[in-house]
């Protein structure tokens, strides 16, 4: 789901600390938790500027983790959220995080639907 990028503006994908969340391929293995939360939101603490785009081949996770992750999105002025194949659960609960989506031809989003609280 998210990691690289400048910090003029940002572009983040590849969730986590090395290969928390996504393969070589991008696709996700893990579920969005605290821990990745808290990678991510220090990542974008550390964004300059008023852009960042977040790639989201996610299978989704938790609520706060996800809302969290969202919040911190739309505190960008302009803020995009790709989801090249699949936002699952709490994915697509952070995509509408952003100010705009940019969806994959292919691209599956599910109902928001994220499991539990943490």
């Amino acid at each position: 789901m998210w990691s690289s990028g400048t910090h003029e503006g940002g572009r983040i994908n590849s969730v986590g600390p090395q290969g928390v969340a996504s393969d070589a391929q991008g696709r996700a293995h893990r579920r969005i938790d605290l821990r990745i939360a808290d990678y991510l939101l220090a990542r974008l603490e550390r964004i300059r500027g008023d852009e960042v785009t977040v790639v989201l081949p996610t299978p989704g996770g938790y609520a706060t983790s996800s809302v969290m992750i969202a919040n911190a999105l739309g505190r960008f002025p302009r803020s995009t959220a790709v989801v090249p194949y699949m936002a699952l659960s709490g994915g697509p609960l952070i995509a509408l995080g952003a100010r705009e989506i940019a969806i994959g031809r292919c691209a599956a989003l599910s109902a928001v639907d994220p499991v539990g609280l943490v």
